[in-house]
């Protein structure tokens, strides 16, 4: 993958904040509210074994395409 691939995951130089608007799971997309957005949003790391909640606080890390990527916190 390049870094022009869409489905090349680029990570942010500094985590902001979001809240969980439909659940997350291991292996499947859920969704977030990012800056007055929504957005899908998937774990970043794929061996959490951790479900997000709606109304959880993230960590929102980075993209890939769309989608954001998130840790709990």
């Amino acid at each position: 993958m390049s870094p022009f691939d869409p489905l090349f995951p680029e990570y942010f130089s500094f985590p902001a904040q979001g809240v969980v608007t439909a659940t997350i799971a291991l292996g499947g997309d859920g969704q977030v509210k990012f800056r007055a957005s929504y957005w899908k949003a998937q774990l970043t790391r794929q061996d959490s074994d951790y479900t997000l909640q709606p109304g959880s606080l993230v960590k929102v890390v980075g993209r890939v395409g769309n989608t954001l990527l998130v840790e709990a916190g």
